[in-house]
C-alpha cells in the first residue's frame, strides 16, 4: 500500500547560516510512482488532484505540529487545487497554521483557466497566508503571472540558478529581476543552489534566500544545514 511522506528542504538567508523556512515536498512510500511530478501526473489522469492536495495539506499540517513554532513553511499548490473550497476553509487541517505557511503556485501556464483568480488569493492572505511564485524565468507567461499575482516572494527557475556564474545572459535576467522584486518589496529565492560559486554570485547580486543541495536535501525531519 502507497503513503504518503512528507519531507522538508531548508531555505537560508544568502548572508547568514540561518534557516529561514522549509519547503514540504511529497514522497510516495511503497510506490512505483517516482517523484512530485510523477505522483500529479497519475493524479491529473484520474481526475483526483484535488483530493491527492487535500491529503498533502493535512500530512503537512500534522508534521507542523512537531516542528518548533517558529518553521515557515512553504507549500505547493496547484492550479486545480485553487478551485477547491476547502482550501479556504479556516476549519481546515493547515489553516490554524496560516501565518507561517507560504502558498507556493506551480504551472503557471494553467493559471489563466482560474475564474476570479484574484479574488481567490485575496481569501488565501486573507486568511493568513503568503503568496509565491514558483520558477520565476523559466518563460515569459511566469512574468506575466508576476504582475497578475503580485507575490510576497519569487523563486527564481533553477534553469537560470545553474552554473549562473558563468551564464552571462542568465545572470543579467536574474540581476533585472532581482532589483525589480527589491523595487516591489518582494523577498527573492534562489533555487537549486549546488555549488559555492552559484551562492555567493546569488548573494552578490542580492538575492534574499538560497535553496538547494549545496545546504540540506529534502528530509524528516529537516536536515541540519552545511554552509
Amino acid at each position: 500500500m502507497a503513503s504518503l511522506q512528507i519531507v522538508f528542504q531548508p531555505i537560508v538567508w544568502a548572508e547568514c547560516p540561518v534557516v529561514f523556512g522549509h519547503e514540504a515536498l511529497v514522497r510516495c512510500e511503497g510506490s512505483s510512482i517516482g517523484g512530485p511530478s510523477d505522483l500529479f501526473a497519475a493524479a491529473e489522469r484520474a481526475g483526483m488532484v484535488i483530493e491527492v492536495e487535500r491529503e498533502i495539506r493535512a500530512e503537512i499540517a500534522d508534521a507542523l505540529h512537531r516542528l518548533p513554532a517558529e518553521t515557515q513553511v512553504f507549500v505547493n499548490v496547484h492550479p486545480d487545487a485553487l478551485d477547491d473550497q476547502a482550501l479556504y476553509d479556516p476549519s481546515s487541517p493547515l489553516a490554524p497554521h496560516a501565518h507561517r505557511v507560504t502558498i507556493e503556485i506551480t504551472e503557471r501556464a494553467a493559471l489563466e483557466h482560474i475564474d476570479t483568480l484574484a479574488d481567490k488569493l485575496a481569501a488565501l492572505r486573507q486568511l493568513g497566508y503568503a503568496i509565491a511564485i514558483d520558477g520565476l524565468g523559466a518563460d515569459l507567461q511566469g512574468l506575466c503571472t508576476f504582475a497578475e499575482l503580485n507575490p510576497d516572494l519569487v523563486k527564481f527557475d533553477m534553469g537560470l540558478i545553474r552554473d549562473v556564474d558563468s551564464q552571462p545572459v542568465h545572470a543579467q535576467l536574474l540581476e533585472a529581476m532581482v532589483a525589480m522584486s527589491r523595487d516591489l518589496r518582494i523577498r527573492t529565492v534562489g533555487v537549486g543552489v549546488e555549488t559555492n560559486a552559484e551562492r555567493e554570485f546569488l548573494r552578490n547580486l542580492g538575492c534574499d534566500l538560497l535553496q538547494g543541495f549545496r545546504f540540506a536535501h529534502p528530509d524528516w525531519p529537516p536536515a541540519e544545514i552545511a554552509w
